[in-house]
């Protein structure tokens, strides 16, 4: 717990080493999770229902998006499509219920934005012995590690975490379905959550941000999220590759897109957890 209290507090990578030493050391999934136990203050409930890997259901009617990670999709409401559940899917949801065998009793943390647009409630999420289902998840490369600001507590716990798993090829890391696509190669097909790597060939300053051109890619940095990116200026990764993760936007139908020829792929990169 002190290195975990350590690493919330000053993130750096001496100390974002010595955790992943730690955690690679010692079985991952039986330690992972109690890394990143449960701080601060906890609401209890019920559990109703494990939909999938990141999203729950409450007793009381709340339906619980779980921060911190990203698990691949079931769809169900994609049956007839042949690309779900994507691999590994079912797999994080039996995982979760796993999580939780001993009790229905969860633990949530909220984020500084409490409530989605979709209405979900915004929280990490526990065991009743305080331990972290998303930490629990990333363990066993089940979701993908994912900071969407404001609410970044705790991010660089579950990192680790996920560096470690990664080391060890676990999950997603290891298997073929989940590749790091190449910019230059996007196609619209490519919507949804992604890892993406690329060279910077624009940098364009524009009121409230900049817009970053990797391959296909059009990426957008707005000003209020460059604090989450160690103040850097975007300008300064022209001509460099870069490697992210964030769900890929397809606009295609914007005015703006087809009057100006516009990347119709677009990405938000909002905090450095998402960067390489």
């Amino acid at each position: 717990m002190i290195i975990t209290r350590s690493l919330n507090k000053a993130p750096s990578q001496f100390w974002l080493g010595v955790f992943v030493s730690v955690i690679c050391f010692f079985s991952l999934p039986a330690v992972a999770a109690e890394l990143c136990a449960a701080s601060g203050k906890i609401e209890w409930a019920q559990i109703k229902k494990i939909v999938d890997g990141d999203t729950l259901h409450l007793r009381d009617g709340r339906k619980v998006r779980v921060m911190g990670i990203n698990s691949p999709e079931i769809g169900y409401r994609k049956k007839d499509d042949p690309g779900y559940p994507q691999p590994l899917a079912m797999a994080a949801k039996q995982a979760a219920e796993n999580f939780f065998s001993s009790g229905s009793k969860v633990g949530l943390r909220f984020g500084e934005l409490r409530v989605d647009h979709y209405g979900r409630v915004l929280a990490h999420v526990y065991r009743a012995d305080g331990a972290s289902l998303s930490a629990h998840l990333l363990s066993q490369g089940l979701a993908w590690h994912v900071v969407v600001p404001p609410n970044v507590s705790g991010w660089q716990c579950l990192q680790a975490v996920e560096i470690a798993a990664k080391k060890q090829s676990a999950g997603l890391w290891g298997h073929l379905a989940y590749p790091t696509k190449q910019a230059n190669h996007l196609s619209m097909n490519d919507t949804g959550f992604q890892q993406i790597t690329g060279k910077v060939v624009a940098v364009n300053r524009t009121r409230g941000g900049w817009w970053v051109q990797l391959g296909q890619l059009a990426v957008r940095v707005q000003d209020k999220h460059l604090k989450y990116l160690d103040d850097v200026t975007p300008q300064d990764w022209l001509h460099q590759t870069l490697t992210l993760r964030g769900w890929v936007i397809d606009r295609s139908q914007s005015s703006a897109v087809k009057k100006k020829g516009y990347s119709a792929l677009m990405i938000n990169l909002q905090h450095s957890a998402m960067l390489k």
